[in-house]
This record gives C-alpha cells, structure tokens and sequence, in this order.
C-alpha cells in the first residue's frame, strides 16, 4: 500500500473530525498500574573510540572534502570546511555522491544548514551528531538509510520531513533532539529503540507502513499529543509496541491504530501517559476485541481511554511516482484501503492537477502529458467516516523525441567484426535511451549499447527506437573475414619529422574487416588509424596493422 506525504499529514486531522463512530470503554484499577521508580534508559554507544585517530584507506581530498570511492559512487567521509550553510556536492570528478559516511559532519558546531543531493542513499552513523547549530535539512528525497546518532543532540532541528524513500533509521539517530516538532515517517517498518528520546518538543506523530515501535522509541516526549501509527503494505504483521515505546509521554491524548490485522502493545508500552483519552482503530468493534492485545502491567491510560472505530473505504492510488512522455496518455489506478475487495463500494469525488499546463487528468484518471516538468495529481475519495481522503501520484514529464538518427546508415563488416552504431535523439533535452535490433540474429546481433557482431555473411537491418517509437535504421553487409593482409612496404627509411601513408592490401579482395595499428616504439615514430606515420626523431620502429580476426603484417621504419 503506497501513500502521499500530504496523505500521511492529514489522516489524523481526518481521523478527529469524523462524526457518528462507535465508542467503548475498558475499565481498570489502579493495581494494574507498575512502579518504575530507577527505569534508566540505557542506550548503547557503538562509537566510543571517536577520539583515537581514524585511518580511512584510499581516502581522497576535492575542494572541502574527503572522501573515497565504492563499487557504487562516491562516500562523503569528512567535511573539513567551515562553512555555516553547506551544499554537498551531487558529484566528485563526475563520479556521484551516494553516501554520507560515519562522522563525516559530526561535531560541526557552528553549520546551520545541509542541502543533500537526491544522488545520496545512506546517511552513517553518527552523521551529523553534535551539529547543534543545524537547523534546516533540505533535499536528500534518495536517501533510503538513516544510522545509528545519526543527529543525535541537534538541539536547533526544528522540523525534519523524513525522506520518501527512506526505510530504515538507525538507534537513538534523533536522540537530543529538543526542538524537533513533528515527525513523519514513510516505509520505516521498525521505528528503533530510542530513536526519538529526548524530543522535548515534539508534539505529533504519523508513521506508515510501520509494525514495530521498539522501547524507549518516544520515552519521555513530553508535549507529544498525537500518534498516527498505519501498516500500510504490512497490514498481514503483528503490529507490536514495545515497553516503554511511549512511556512518560504524559500529553499523550490521541493513538492511532490503522490497517494492522493484528496489534501488541507490551507491557508500560504506554506507561505515565496519564492524558490518553481516545484510542482511533481503523476496524469494527468485533475486530478490536479480535486482534488487538493490550497488556495490563503499565498501560493503565491505554485501557481506559475510549476507543473509536472506523470503517476505512477510501480510494488510494497504487503508484506514488509515474513518468511519462509528452504527448503521452496513462490511465492512474487506485484500490480500496485497506481492503482491496471493497474497490465496488469507493466515493471518488474528484481528480486534480497540480500543473495543467504539465499534465493534465480527466474524470476517469486519465492523465496526458502536455510539457516537461513535474505535476502532482490528485484523487480525493469520500467514506462514511472519511471526507475528502487525498490520495497523490507525482508525474514526472519528459521531453518525447522527434526524430532520431545514427551516425552510419550503411557499413560493410566482416564475420567475427564488432561495430558501434552511436543514436542521436531530437531535441536534445529528450531521452537519448534507444532500444536496439537487428531484423536477423543469425546474420548479426546487436546489444543494448549499439555494438554490432557480425555472425554470418549477408545483409541485416539494425534499427534504434526511442521511448515514444521514432526510428532509424542502418544497413549491414556482412562479408567474409580477410584470410590474409599485406602492406606496400616492409622497409622504409625516413628522416625525422616527416609523414608517410602505408596503404594496404586484403586477401580476398571481397572481404571487410576493421584495422587496429600500432607502432612499437612512438617515440621514433607515431602511426594513426588512417595507416598515416609522423617520425619524430632517429631510431627504428615496427609499424604493424591487425585485422580484427589476428591477421597482421608489419613494416620496419628507420628514421634518421
């Protein structure tokens, strides 16, 4: 189940506004109540040698940064600028930034804003801990992997809209985080012990697509009034809460529940959140009392606060993200949340487009790409319980091609020969990706990137096709390999700084081939792929011409 950032922002605000709802409530003593007089958070620190000196291996300097290079990019490793407002670089020497490494900001004291490039999936541990200037964090929508202290004691991070593709964030990675003010969290499906301590400000929660909110996660959150928690894709998982999840969090008034078959709250998940007063369950009373297991040690507020339950049948699209060609038309799809089976019975009330002159949608959600750029479509769905449910794809629109051409329309070759065909699409801002073909495998094959292999002697069309169907064409004759090459000379004396051209000789004359030439020492002389040699100072060379099936022949030059 895929949701919109702005779906995920409202649904709580949907959720408290809802009218005629079934409510119940579970009595409990104060028995059930449990004493954690000395309960310390302890949480595990897995850098405490930051202060040895670190040896990184092959680590390279460009402008304010280190870093070394993977299999995949570039990993930032240090930032030893001292900038207060920081731009990381998308790439180094062409190569792109894919990673923040461990520590690489940390203890940056005096940097007040990052701007991550989208090129970034991971952020390590201990990134940006002890940045406690930083205020705004911008850009880094690639980032999937948050470590662990990641910004831990980032005492001036006010708002922080976790990244769309991120799935995981590591232990305690906002730990400190005294002014953070809400949060919203999409695809994490663990949130980690700790990650949230200290949050003193902190003051609502949506997470999606997430089962497990581990202990201590939001201990001690003070000005937390609200959770939204959903499973989304993982509505067939326990959706479990663990001890202390949620405890002295003691402005806690509304829980969410939504779309997990199954919920676990564990014992204290909930302890000292002595203002609960409504439990929102996305399901029917018999559902309740079915599926979710409420432990009685330390969740006394829980059990007592009214529940409400709701029947949940609003539309949400099923792609988040789509791109499309200009010109071209894709109808958008959408199921019932949570419960596919119920799509007969959706309310769809309207389709919108952020940008017309960019895409535009129609009453069935048909969307038709006018020009380049990015427009938001929208598809909002009423339910008995839900009223204007927003539901968001972003559409990404590229330039489609106009025509495209190949740099040779016809090429003789020889058997065994490979040949690079090179595609150019119009306008250049249009997608330069062509798919290749050949109208014969048996004669020649081609692959993805245009290289030709002659297999077998006669005559094939190769074709590159665009995304949107435009087409060019080349012409291959396949020949017989050359069985033998000769040159018009096999001696040749030369003074220095002069030019000769070798001309050559295939057996049989019918035949087609490329030529490799080499010169054995450039220094005395330098030959080029015309067979033309410049001498350059006294001394003697082997000039050499190759086939590309290994026949070969030779000339010694002896320059004086």
């Amino acid at each position: 189940m895929k949701l919109s950032k702005k779906t995920l922002a409202i649904i709580l605000s949907a959720i408290m506004i809802q009218s005629a709802v079934v409510t119940s409530a579970i009595s409990v003593s104060a028995e059930d109540e449990v004493d954690t007089t000395g309960v310390v958070a302890e949480i595990p620190d897995d850098d405490l040698s930051y202060d040895d000196p670190v040896i990184i291996p092959d680590e390279q300097l460009y402008k304010d940064w280190s870093f070394i290079l993977t299999d995949a990019g570039a990993m930032i490793t240090r930032y030893v600028g001292n900038e207060n407002d920081v731009e990381i670089p998308a790439y180094i020497n062409e190569v792109p930034v894919i990673a923040i490494g461990n520590n690489a900001f940390r203890d940056k004291i005096t940097m007040k804003s990052v701007l991550i490039p989208d090129s970034v999936v991971t952020i390590g541990n201990n990134a940006f801990r002890n940045c406690i200037a930083l205020e705004n964090m911008a850009g880094g929508q690639g980032v999937t992997t948050i470590g662990n202290r990641a910004f831990e004691n980032c005492k001036s991070l006010q708002s922080f809209v976790l990244m769309f593709d991120l799935s995981e964030v590591g232990i305690a990675a906002f730990k400190g985080c005294s002014q953070l003010r809400d949060i919203m969290l999409y695809k994490v499906k663990e949130v980690k012990p700790y990650t949230f301590i200290g949050c003193d400000s902190l003051t609502y929660v949506n997470s999606v697509e997430t089962v497990k909110v581990g202990e201590f996660a939001f201990y001690g959150c003070e000005e937390l009034t609200s959770v939204t928690i959903i499973a989304g894709e993982n509505i067939d998982e326990v959706m479990t809460i663990d001890p202390m999840a949620f405890g002295k969090c003691t402005s806690l008034q509304y829980v969410s529940f939504h779309w997990a078959d199954k919920v676990e709250v564990r014992p204290s998940a909930f302890f000292d959140c002595k203002s609960l007063e409504t439990v929102y369950y996305s399901g029917s009373y018999e559902r309740w009392n079915e599926s979710v297991h409420i432990a009685p040690i330390g969740n006394r507020y829980l059990l007592a606060a009214t529940v409400q339950y709701y029947d949940m049948n609003v539309a949400e699209l099923d792609e988040t993200e789509t791109e499309m060609l200009t010109g071209e038309t894709v109808q958008l799809t959408y199921h019932s949340a949570p419960y596919a089976e119920q799509k007969d019975s959706l309310n769809i009330v309207s389709w919108t487009s952020s940008d017309p002159e960019i895409a535009t949608v129609d009453e069935n959600g048909n969307v038709t790409a006018k020009s380049e750029g990015v427009a938001q479509i929208k598809l909002i769905s009423s339910s008995s319980h839900f009223t204007n449910y927003e539901s968001y794809c972003m559409v990404i629109v590229k330039q489609s091609a106009d025509s495209v051409e190949l740099n040779k329309t016809a090429v003789n070759v020889g058997v065994g020969q490979k040949y690079t065909l090179k595609a150019t699409v119009s306008p250049s801002q249009a997608s330069q990706t062509v798919k290749w073909s050949t109208s014969d495998k048996k004669l020649a094959t081609v692959d993805e990137n245009g290289v030709v292999t002659a297999k077998r002697t006669g005559t094939v069309t190769i074709t590159a096709t665009t995304e949107n169907g435009k087409t060019a064409t080349c012409k291959v004759v396949v020949k017989k390999a050359p069985e033998s090459i000769a040159l018009n000379k096999t001696e040749l004396t030369l003074r220095a700084k002069t030019t000769y051209t070798f001309k050559k000789t295939i057996t049989p004359t019918n035949s087609a081939t490329s030529y490799k030439w080499e010169s054995s020492n450039p220094d005395v002389a330098k030959v080029y792929s015309n067979g033309k040699i410049v001498t350059l100072q006294p001394g003697t060379t082997v000039i050499t011409v190759t086939t590309h099936n290994g026949k070969s022949a030779s000339c010694t030059v002896t320059v004086e």
